[in-house]
């Protein structure tokens, strides 16, 4: 049998959903859910699709808001 040693503080384990939210052309809010985010050191990094509205709303207007919900919901 093999084994492997894993090293804990590298490993990803996935994080909550959060709910990013933008801003549409028309002024209406766009919220996009986001499973693939984290937080390195001062930083909040997240992954969007390029095809996405967040995504698209982002290359007009650089202003969101990362809405991260209670465990409750």
């Amino acid at each position: 049998m093999n084994t492997q040693q894993v090293n804990f503080s590298s490993l990803y384990f996935g994080t909550p959903v959060a709910i990013v939210s933008s801003q549409n052309a028309d002024g209406t809010t766009n919220l996009s859910p986001i499973s693939s985010w984290w937080i390195l050191g001062k930083s909040i990094i997240f992954g969007l699709g390029k095809s996405g509205k967040c995504y698209e709303n982002l290359q007009q207007n650089a202003d969101i808001v990362l809405n991260i919900p209670d465990a409750r919901l």
